[in-house]
């Protein structure tokens, strides 16, 4: 199977398994490949807060389409439940500022 028939990547690491130096290369190689497709028009989405700091630590977040340190609600978003802060959002009554 081919990365390259697809136009959305999400991608959201174990918490903790950045620490570990055994994962590194594959989270250097992944944030890597994910910074080239983003340069060529597939959306990349980066969730949770160790995603976060290793797309950072390889120096390829600016050019990641979304970064979002709430990985478990992101998925639970893209899952289509609704969270209690986006629901309130929607609720909400616009102000004049």
């Amino acid at each position: 199977m081919s990365i390259y028939r697809y136009y959305i990547f999400y991608f959201s690491t174990l918490h903790g398994r950045l620490h570990n130096l055994h994962f590194l290369p594959s989270f250097q190689s992944i944030a890597k490949k994910l910074a080239d497709l983003s340069g060529k028009g597939v959306t990349t989405i980066i969730g949770g807060g160790d995603s976060v700091a290793a797309v950072e630590k390889v120096g390829v977040a600016d050019v990641m389409s979304h970064i979002s340190t709430g990985g478990g609600a992101s998925l639970e978003l893209l899952e289509g439940k609704e969270l209690p802060g986006v629901l309130a959002l929607d609720e909400a009554t616009p102000v004049a500022v």
